[in-house]
């Protein structure tokens, strides 16, 4: 379901890199650390491309960041809700986690006028409402 998803609204984007085996995209890979058991990489949101300081790890359980250089993790069950972007140029997420914990998601890309930050929003919502 999250597989179908990331495919049919994040491989539009850009600045989005679907991985089709563990060893492509390494690079985009590097800062984040082993996945879970039964955790597979869908696709890599690269922030800044050629640079793995912002990347965002797609996975089917959830997604993988940095954030202040120190790896965090966002399982898609415990997101609470998401607060969406309040202007057009917007260029990030926040998102409240069931434990009271707050992930600020920067998703930067756009495309012409168009921020990718909105259908990351999208990814995000189906996924949830899927759980």
């Amino acid at each position: 379901m999250v597989y179908s998803l990331s495919r049919r609204i994040l491989e539009k984007l850009s600045y989005y890199y679907p991985i089709q085996d563990s060893t492509q995209y390494e690079f985009l890979l590097a800062e984040i650390p082993v996945l879970q058991e039964g955790e597979m990489p869908l696709g890599v949101y690269a922030n800044q491309p050629g640079q793995c300081t912002e990347n965002i790890v797609i996975t089917n359980l959830g997604l993988h960041l940095l954030v202040d250089k120190i790896p965090a993790y966002v399982d898609y069950s415990q997101i609470k809700n998401i607060e969406t972007p309040n202007t057009k140029d917007a260029d990030h997420l926040v998102i409240h986690l069931v434990d009271g914990r707050i992930v600020k998601l920067h998703i930067r890309g756009k495309h012409d006028r168009f921020r990718d930050v909105f259908e990351f929003l999208r990814f995000l919502d189906r996924v949830i409402k899927a759980l």
